[in-house]
């Protein structure tokens, strides 16, 4: 079988949708299929080049995204605590600043569907070359962004495709909390171009029950061709649990992205604040992924907080996962929409470590989903951050080195690559 997948985000990138679909490619290329991926350019990287089997090509856009890229392409790996202010920052991120603003400030209100507007048009030429020829192939199209839907709607007009397979990771229409383009100028049209790429689709894909049933309701007549796909996590083999000592700090680890508006750090920060309180130094908050939309939140913390909150940026992979397993206890921050499930969920459950659960709501998707998990503390609302809750908290933190979260193997099998690709292979 030949497959194409259409992605602007892929190996070697650094978020969820890239660590997925690498995985799947790879994971289809073993099993002795034909694999392409048509990706964004990435600095320094090849136009075409092979890894693991699957041969990806990657477009170039125009002057606006490769700016765009270079500009996220830096975050800053230092503590917090280092000191270095908006006063102290080098020439260049100041020049870097200044740019993004100018960015946000003009195209940022003026392009559509997302920031990767002008990989559309040569996405699509450089699919339609290669889907010349007889070779029936099986197109899927991943947001976000939304983009690669446009790409695949055009791409799927070539007779050599035998079904097209529109997988969201993240809804755009009616994600109002955290817009992918300017809704008050493109809010009818988001609709009406996301109708008319539902009803084109041979099959539509998303990551949890809430999100379909949301797209049902939306999009009328969806719900035959639209199918749960879960998150994807390769579970390691054997959890580390690094020692611990009275004086080993206790390692709290957050990874993944933080937005302003859907994810934003404030409660976990006025809860770690109450915790410092009672443990000072004994006490770290280390958080992985990009923070770019709230780096003046971190800015603004106490001496006192600020010196155990550590900001190491977007790695790789692997040190990623590194952090996890090194931590005492992981943190997730609940997402203000209760139909989305962050994907390194999953993971956090696969390292068989202490959770630390902070969200807006009851009914958020994470509490629903740590139901399975042995070892979770939650903490919900605002009203929950209280001193009273720290002391509880207190009390979690200082258990967290001696529990045991062991979890049920069966249930994370549900995840694993062999049975998401097939959850995909049966909409093929």
């Amino acid at each position: 079988m030949r497959i194409l997948i259409v992605t602007h985000a892929y190996a070697p990138g650094r978020n969820p949708r890239a660590f997925r679909w690498s995985a799947l490619a790879q994971h289809w290329s073993a099993r002795g299929h034909d694999v392409h991926v048509l990706t964004a350019p990435v600095p320094g990287l090849s136009a075409i080049e092979q890894i693991d089997g699957v041969t990806v090509h990657r477009t170039r856009g125009h002057g606006v995204e490769t700016l765009r890229a270079r500009l996220g392409s830096s975050q800053s790996q230092a503590a917090v605590t280092s000191g270095v202010g908006p006063g102290k920052r080098s020439a260049r991120a100041l020049i870097r600043k200044v740019l993004k603003a100018a960015h946000d400030l003009t195209w940022k209100k003026l392009y559509w569907p997302d920031y990767a507007a002008l990989w559309i048009v040569p996405a699509i030429r450089h699919g339609s070359g290669l889907l010349d020829g007889a070779t029936p192939t099986v197109l899927i199209s991943v947001s976000i962004p939304f983009s690669s839907h446009v790409v695949g709607f055009f791409l799927r007009r070539k007779p050599s495709v035998s079904r097209w397979v529109v997988d969201i990771g993240d809804p755009f229409a009616f994600m109002v909390e955290a817009p992918t383009n300017n809704h008050s100028l493109y809010g009818t049209l988001n609709f009406a171009v996301e109708r008319r790429i539902l009803d084109s689709a041979d099959a539509i894909s998303v990551t949890t029950e809430g999100t379909r049933r949301r797209y049902i309701a939306t999009y009328p007549g969806v719900e035959e061709k639209i199918r749960e796909v879960p998150p994807l996590v390769n579970i390691p083999a054997a959890p580390h649990r690094p020692s611990q000592s009275s004086h080993t700090p206790i390692r709290l680890v957050y990874t993944g992205t933080l937005h302003r508006t859907i994810r934003g750090p404030e409660r976990l920060l006025s809860l770690y604040q109450k915790l410092v309180e009672h443990l000072g130094d004994r006490i770290e908050l280390h958080l992985y992924g990009n923070h770019r939309e709230v780096a003046d939140v971190f800015e603004s913390l106490p001496r006192a907080v600020r010196a155990g909150v550590f900001l190491h940026g977007e790695v790789d992979r692997e040190e990623a996962l590194g952090a996890m397993r090194d931590a005492t206890v992981l943190v997730n921050i609940g997402n203000d929409t209760t139909y989305q499930l962050p994907s390194k969920l999953v993971e956090y459950a696969a390292m068989e470590k202490p959770v630390l659960n902070v969200v807006m709501r009851p009914n958020d998707s994470s509490v629903a989903f740590f139901k399975a998990h042995r070892c979770v503390f939650n903490v919900i609302g605002d009203a929950d951050v209280s001193d009273a809750k720290a002391g509880d908290a207190v009390k979690f933190l200082l258990d967290a080195p001696d529990a045991e979260c062991s979890c049920d193997r069966e249930w994370l099998r549900r995840f694993s690559t062999e049975n998401v690709a097939a959850g995909y292979e049966q909409l093929f």
